[in-house]
């Protein structure tokens, strides 16, 4: 994700893959006490966010075109009088503390929509690419078949297909592609991979080449332009994308659970380079990890409860440089984390949910949503 204006976003290189596995890294870099991070008042996210179920839909921090933390969903809804309505929402977190809404590709969506009559359209990720695009994956499926495939049923003959949209943001429209998700096996049996396994991670890199992962075990590279497929990895080691992972320009960042370090991954082969991250103490290596990057110099950083950390890929090693000072975020020893983001001041936005002040001691936990900002004291 490009930060266009003052924003620069959080990295942290994914590692696992089609290729084997190398000796870890030692460390190189021993940390150094960082400037102290104090917490504002949460904003809470806009009530659209939040559904009746009380569950959070927009789950990803990301940027707004002119580099402004921003969370999109998929509105898609009958009013009171029946009148449809589809668009992509686009909320925006100014410097003021208050959310700017914005409506994006209305009238294209709905007629979409209006068009299909034969499948279910449901759009599971809304991302902005390293080229700096907003692209949206569409699902389409078979309705009777998709609750079977939820109920655990045999899906032999299930219909399920996936289409990139990129949004033109300046004319408010978009372009569809389908994606060609078929492969043949080492059996010379032809597969859909579409059929049998949802994608549980999506992303599209600077030169626009789509990247999915399917059922985090294996991964395909697609032409953003013909949906054809470029490449495919059948399987993935290390539960590499079993949680969050950074992509960098040439290579991707995750925290392996089973080695208790960062590793590294080719982001065209999957292929494992290597492993590091032993100059973080690893009782502050237990807790979740989460990434962002600023795609127009690469800078990567990674956050979990101990600590903010710059990535520093530099070199033959890499290692984790902190930059926060200790106990700066015990505060979110209560909340869940949903995803962060970093300003070009290396101030840090967390997306989370915590348990709410107003809730009865009675009744069962209810949650408020927000977005937390830590600012660097100098």
């Amino acid at each position: 994700m490009k930060r266009f204006l003052i924003y620069m976003c959080v990295l942290a290189l994914a590692l696992t893959g089609c290729g084997g596995e190398k000796e870890t890294d030692e460390a190189t870099a021993t940390p150094a006490q960082g400037k102290t991070y104090e917490g504002e008042e949460m904003v809470q996210v806009p009530e659209e966010c939040i559904p009746d179920a009380g569950e959070l839909l927009a789950t990803d921090l990301q940027v707004n075109q002119q580099g402004e933390p921003a969370l999109y969903q998929m509105l898609m809804e009958t009013d009171d009088d029946g009148e449809e309505c589809a668009a992509i929402m686009e909320y925006t977190l100014n410097g003021d503390g208050n959310w700017q809404t914005k409506e994006l590709c209305k009238e294209q969506l709905l007629k979409r929509l209006r068009e299909e009559t034969q499948y279910i359209l449901d759009f599971p990720y809304i991302r902005r690419g390293d080229d700096g695009n907003l692209y949206v994956l569409l699902r389409s499926s078979d309705g009777e078949q998709e609750a079977g495939r939820i109920m655990g049923q045999p899906q032999e003959d299930r219909f399920c297909e996936y289409s990139l949209l990129s949004v033109d943001e300046a004319n408010n429209r978009f372009s569809e592609v389908k994606l060609q998700t078929k492969i043949t096996n080492d059996e010379g049996i032809e597969v859909d991979y579409a059929k049998e396994h949802d994608v549980t991670s999506f992303h599209v890199k600077e030169d626009g080449t789509a990247f999915l992962v399917f059922s985090g075990a294996s991964a395909m590279w697609f032409d953003s332009i013909t949906g054809t497929q470029t490449n495919f990895c059948p399987t993935i080691a290390d539960s590499a994308f079993g949680k969050k992972v950074a992509y960098g320009e040439s290579q991707m960042i995750y925290y392996s659970s089973s080695h208790k370090l960062f590793g590294i991954l080719d982001s065209d082969t999957l292929a494992v380079s290597s492993y590091f991250g032993k100059e973080i103490p690893e009782e502050n290596r237990k807790y979740e990890w989460y990434f962002d990057t600023d795609t127009t110099t690469w800078q990567t950083y990674a956050f979990n409860q101990s600590g903010l950390y710059l990535i520093n890929d530099s070199g033959k090693k890499a290692s984790a440089i902190l930059l926060s000072g200790a106990n700066n975020f015990d505060t979110l020893a209560d909340a869940d984390v949903y995803d962060v983001l970093i300003g070009a001041g290396e101030e840090l936005y967390v997306l989370l949910r915590r348990p709410s002040e107003d809730a009865s001691n009675f009744d069962e936990t209810s949650w408020e949503y927000g977005i937390v900002r830590y600012r660097p004291q100098q």
